[in-house]
């Protein structure tokens, strides 16, 4: 556990920059709600903004309890906590539930959570701790096996169908791949097999749906009343912010019901509409400062299985930012993920919290004691 040796090793700016993100999200979720739950639906129109505060009072618990804890006992339990995660996801099909034709939720009691969210730290914590104890060069034995640590899951995943999650998995095995030592050769001759296979993938394991989205992002001409509508509404929420927004409140693609999903998918598209350019720019900030301040811990780290952890997350949330607003601006196919810290949700909060959580466990044991 912690103790008062740790408290000057803490970095305020990892914390500070997450509590920024999180009243950021608080903000937006109420105001791209407020409108369509009370004139459209006739609720509360605060309904969104107190669940989501009871999430993130439950994820600021989650994140310094990790944070208290020392994150070596986390690779201790990294294979259980991996297989776990992996029961649940094959629990999904059979007993989850299906909502907007995708089945990725299991009740308990009130709650739904989300496996798939749960994986992607599991399984940068069973990396971690695979290439930890293992030195470059790597056997063929020894890729073969990490590959099949990401493979396990992400098949599972694409299955529910969940195309944003096996995105972030395709990200997370090069990063870690490259944080371990393989070398780039073979990692370069793996984007060259991965380009070879992508239209077998698209022809023969991808959903229609998912489909559309590759070609609205290929054509966005393509469907606009259809498929595309969802991107092209987004462009349109963010196009009409121009430099500095229309304002807090003064979202009319949210509180009109235009622009579906805004306070999930697309809540960038709130931002870039009420704040403008300068505001969506300064959400960038807040997200590769924080990411800065991953690497840092990365490169400081005092073992290998830290700074594999810390590079892990680090990349984790950085795939998150580039896949959800690359989908809000139509530069990469839409595919749901949410955005860390700000959309609404209990499972996508809770595991950034824990990510940082563990982040900041890294970096205030990155020193020797000096006693």
């Amino acid at each position: 556990m912690l103790t008062d040796r740790y408290l000057h090793n803490l970095n305020w700016s990892i914390v500070i920059v997450t509590l920024i993100l999180i009243a950021a999200g608080l903000v937006f979720i109420y105001s791209s709600t407020y409108a369509s739950q009370s004139v459209n639906l006739g609720q509360e129109p605060t309904s969104y903004l107190k669940k989501q505060l009871l999430f993130v009072v439950l994820g600021l618990i989650a994140g310094i309890i990790t944070a208290l804890m020392d994150y070596k006992d986390f690779g201790r339990f990294a294979w259980i906590m991996y297989f776990a995660v992996l029961l649940l996801l094959i629990a999904v099909p059979f007993i989850g539930k299906e909502v907007n034709g995708s089945k990725r939720w299991l009740n308990i009691g009130t709650f739904s959570i989300q496996p798939s969210e749960l994986a992607k730290l599991a399984v940068i914590l069973a990396l971690a701790r695979f290439f930890a104890n293992k030195k470059p060069p790597f056997t063929w034995l020894e890729i073969t096996q990490a590959l099949l640590i990401v493979a396990a899951p992400t098949l599972l995943i694409m299955k529910q169908p969940d195309l944003g999650t096996g995105m972030v998995f395709l990200i997370l095995i090069f990063g870690m791949f490259f944080l371990a030592g393989l070398k780039l050769k073979v990692l370069g001759g793996a984007v060259v097999l991965g380009l070879i296979a992508a239209p077998l993938l698209y022809t023969f394991k991808l959903k229609g749906y998912q489909k559309n989205r590759i070609r609205v992002f290929l054509d966005p001409t393509f469907d606009v009343y259809g498929a595309g509508y969802n991107v092209r509404q987004s462009k349109i929420a963010i196009g009409s912010g121009r430099l500095w927004g229309k304002g807090l409140f003064n979202s009319s693609q949210s509180q009109l019901s235009w622009l579906p999903e805004h306070h999930t998918d697309y809540i960038f598209a709130v931002i870039g509409e009420e704040l403008g350019l300068i505001g969506s720019a300064a959400v960038l900030g807040l997200y590769f400062y924080l990411i800065y301040q991953g690497v840092k811990i990365t490169l400081e780290a005092r073992d290998r299985f830290g700074a594999l952890l810390a590079g892990g997350i680090t990349i984790f949330f950085f795939s998150h930012v580039l896949i959800n607003i690359g989908g809000a601006v139509g530069l990469m196919p839409s595919t749901g993920l949410p955005l860390p810290f700000i959309s609404y949700g209990v499972n996508n909060l809770l595991v950034n919290m824990l990510a940082v959580g563990l982040l900041l466990s890294i970096g205030m044991r990155q020193k020797k004691l000096n006693f």
